[in-house]
């Protein structure tokens, strides 16, 4: 900005007029100008009164030397903005006037192509809400149907079961009488008990005796493997049979496996002609499924007895014939009287 303007001097400061009322001082001697007094106020108010007419010029202002003389007006450069705010205007893409018909076409399409992608994340929305509305009116209605259909299963199921309890208890009225019934009841619950107990995981007698018999026969394995690979060489390894108590066990679980069984074909669950009607109900199928236990359980027992006794079996011969080649490689040695110990 320009500076501001010098403001105008008091007329009580101006420099006099040359042409002064006083008498004229001699040339040859001068005072200094700080002796010099100056005129009177009076005189100096009559001469430094403007004129009253306006037409006259103003004349220009004399300065002397205790006055200081106006320096010229300087002109006020104009401001020029900072490079980093001149470089930001460039930059800034949106002070470029788009005025090509490039950058027009290219904003229009990308206005489209926003209003597309607008439109599209409105029409997925409404479609993933209409078909969630669908999947779940399907599924309300499936599910009601199984809901339905469960119902019916368990309503037949409980009217067959009681079919089959009705002709369990008709089938024994007819051949043991109401007492018969209460001892088939209690049959039926013994046998269950006690397959049960054999066939436990944990401790049962028939899983005990497998086991003994499934790591007899790992070493059965391995013996045979050793040989194999060493010829035969090896003649202080021998396969023993299962001991005398695992026989035993074996010979007492399947007398009362084939007794369970006995007891389950002396039940009247299986009915007289009237098995087709009720094979779906739970009482057929609980007395079906510990006949069907039963009888594999003893099949299981006299398989693994039969694997026992043909391996011992073959493992007899193998002692014979190793025994007929020890004795065929030896050479025959004269037999010859000795005295006997109790003689000597």
């Amino acid at each position: 900005m320009p500076p501001p303007p010098r403001p105008s001097r008091s007329a009580s400061l101006r420099q006099p007029a040359s042409s002064s009322l006083g008498p004229p001082t001699p040339r040859g001697h001068t005072r200094h100008r700080s002796q010099v007094i100056p005129p009177a106020a009076s005189q100096v108010s009559r001469k430094t009164d403007p004129p009253s007419a306006p037409s006259t010029p103003r004349s220009r202002t004399q300065f002397s030397t205790y006055q200081q003389q106006p320096s010229p007006k300087k002109l006020a450069k104009p401001t020029t903005a900072t490079p980093l705010a001149s470089a930001s205007t460039e930059l800034d893409p949106s002070m470029i006037p788009s005025l090509s018909p490039e950058v027009a076409a290219l904003q229009t399409e990308l206005l489209q192509l926003s209003l597309l992608h607008l439109s599209l994340l409105r029409e997925d929305a409404d479609w993933k809400a209409k078909a969630e509305k669908q999947l779940r009116i399907k599924y309300n209605t499936v599910a009601e149907k199984h809901r339905c259909v469960v119902k019916e299963e368990k309503d037949y199921q409980q009217r067959l079961n009681g079919q089959a309890l009705h002709c369990w208890l008709k089938n024994s009225i007819e051949h043991n009488g109401h007492q018969g019934f209460a001892v088939q009841i209690q049959v039926l619950s013994e046998v269950a008990q006690e397959v049960c107990d054999l066939s436990d995981i944990q401790g049962g007698r028939f899983t005990l005796a497998v086991q003994d018999f499934e790591s007899w026969f790992r070493k059965v394995e391995e013996i045979k493997t050793c040989r194999h690979y060493q010829g035969g060489s090896d003649l202080d390894v021998f396969i023993d049979p299962l001991d005398r108590a695992w026989q035993e066990e074996v010979h007492a679980l399947t007398m009362k496996l084939e007794l369970c069984s006995r007891q389950l074909q002396s039940l009247d669950i299986m009915g007289y002609g009237e098995v087709e009607q009720l094979e779906g109900s739970s009482l057929y199928r609980t007395a079906k499924g510990l006949d069907d236990m039963v009888n594999s359980m003893i099949e299981e027992l006299n398989t693994i007895c039969k694997i026992e006794a043909d391996v011992v079996r073959s493992e007899r011969q193998w002692v014979s014939q190793l025994s007929q080649q020890v004795v065929s490689t030896r050479p025959l040695e004269k037999r010859i009287p000795r005295v006997g110990m109790w003689r000597s």
